[in-house]
């Protein structure tokens, strides 16, 4: 047990790693190491910077402001600043000329049209979540009826989804349960109607 504890841990840390990584590649360089809002900004006005990339920002902007936060002097992964949301909602105004207020509001109206964490009366979707994900206070959490929703103990962000995962005893029962649901929906021999809202 204490193996796969070790090697658990390890997994999670490299994806920790991974993602720090990756937020340092995409974090413009500043002389004191904290975000500099000026270079962020001309990054994402710069017809350089891919297409992907500006749409991503535009969303945050407009629809889904998933602002990553952290504390100065932690050791998250992310923007490190006290004011972190002051740094993103002046890329959001300067970059794309959308307001603080504009932001809340498209969040707001983002939430309404597809139901928050209700999912507006959905089906055939799953939600899975880790229980020590950073955001799974975010996540949809309770099933609900045509979409069910899984909370896999000891499971960080995404983590489930990792193929060496599979074979875990730890993890095979959520793959199973999982792979009953997904099959449920997609049984071309049920008429439409009983193929929709397979619960766990």
């Amino acid at each position: 047990m204490a193996n796969k504890l070790v090697r658990l841990f390890r997994e999670e840390q490299r994806w920790l790693e991974a993602l720090a990584t990756i937020e340092n590649a995409n974090t413009p360089p500043s002389n004191d190491k904290m975000p500099n809002i000026k270079a962020r900004i001309e990054w994402v006005r710069s017809p350089a910077t891919r297409e992907h990339d500006k749409l991503h920002w535009f969303l945050k902007c407009t629809q889904f402001p998933s602002f990553d936060t952290c504390s100065t002097g932690s050791q998250c992964p992310w923007v490190r600043m006290d004011d972190s949301l002051k740094y993103f909602f002046s890329i959001c105004e300067d970059a794309f000329d959308i307001t603080r207020e504009e932001v809340v509001r498209g969040s707001a109206e983002t939430n309404r049209r597809y139901g928050g964490k209700t999912l507006n009366n959905t089906d055939n979707i799953l939600s899975i979540n880790g229980d020590v994900d950073p955001w799974l206070s975010l996540s949809v959490t309770q099933s609900q009826p045509g979409s069910p929703a899984i909370t896999i103990p000891g499971a960080g962000h995404a983590i489930w989804a990792l193929m060496s995962k599979i074979d875990d005893s730890d993890f095979k029962k959520y793959y199973d349960e999982i792979l009953k649901v997904v099959s449920g929906w997609l049984d071309l021999r049920k008429p439409a109607r009983l193929r929709r809202g397979s619960q766990l």
